[in-house]
């Protein structure tokens, strides 16, 4: 096992005919239209070839359980970095954010939107390459809505379109990337909290502390970049 979420498992697995290791990743699903919808992105996610997207290798369905066979990624992610003991250099993270943009435009210009990108998504390998994750995992919520008190998403990391049952496109992935950039400038979250804190509310209308005041000496043209990114209005 690597990961448990609240679409399915992923594991450490062998695959036998080429004899290298991948992410095997198993959703069940009950609802024949949610089936067909997986499958379908997941076979348009296997379409992108990017150095900074995670490769594909195959979708398909076994017993009643959809799964994807994705690249295995040695190294570290994004959420574990922002979390060290001992930060980047500030010329590291605009790099590493600089190359998950790169996929990011590869990407919408196939018209993918991710839809979830924040830290635990997105994997520096050991070779320190940024690469985006779970391209093509649907989530069952065209519009990432709240659905039954529940948010599908990285709820700190969501745009306010998602949030509000919007229409969504590229721009919410830049919104995402922006608070992602945010926190591995400035070590917290843009929009911090839970659903019991009020976080959707600040995301929603509040704009976060300025990252310029968190980190004296922020370039002018960063904090710029940030704070388009980050703006309510796509």
């Amino acid at each position: 096992p690597l990961a448990q979420g609240g679409t399915g498992s992923v594991y450490l697995a062998r695959d036998p005919r080429l004899d290298r290791l991948v992410a095997l990743k198993l959703f069940s699903m009950d609802h024949h239209v949610l089936r067909v919808r997986h499958a379908r992105e997941a076979r348009s996610a296997a379409q992108l070839h990017h150095p900074n997207i995670e490769t594909t290798f195959d979708v398909g369905e076994e017993k009643g359980v959809q799964f994807i066979a994705a690249e295995y990624i040695r190294g570290e992610s994004l959420e574990e970095i922002i979390h060290r003991t001992q930060p980047l250099p500030l010329a590291r993270k605009i790099q590493i954010v600089e190359e998950l943009s790169a996929g990011l435009e590869y990407a919408h210009k196939f018209g993918m939107v991710h839809r979830n990108i924040n830290p635990s998504n997105i994997m520096v390998t050991s070779d320190g390459v940024a690469k985006i994750l779970d391209f093509g995992t649907f989530r069952p919520a065209e519009t990432q809505r709240i659905q039954d008190g529940m948010i599908l998403g990285a709820v700190n990391y969501l745009s306010p379109e998602q949030l509000q049952g919007g229409f969504i496109d590229g721009r919410s992935d830049v919104f995402a990337l922006g608070t992602v950039l945010y926190e591995l400038v400035t070590g917290r979250k843009a929009f911090p909290g839970n659903l019991s804190t009020g976080v959707l509310e600040h995301i929603i209308a509040d704009e976060p502390k300025a990252a310029a005041f968190l980190v004296p000496g922020l370039p002018v043209e960063l904090e710029r970049i940030i704070g388009n990114s980050l703006k309510k209005d796509p």
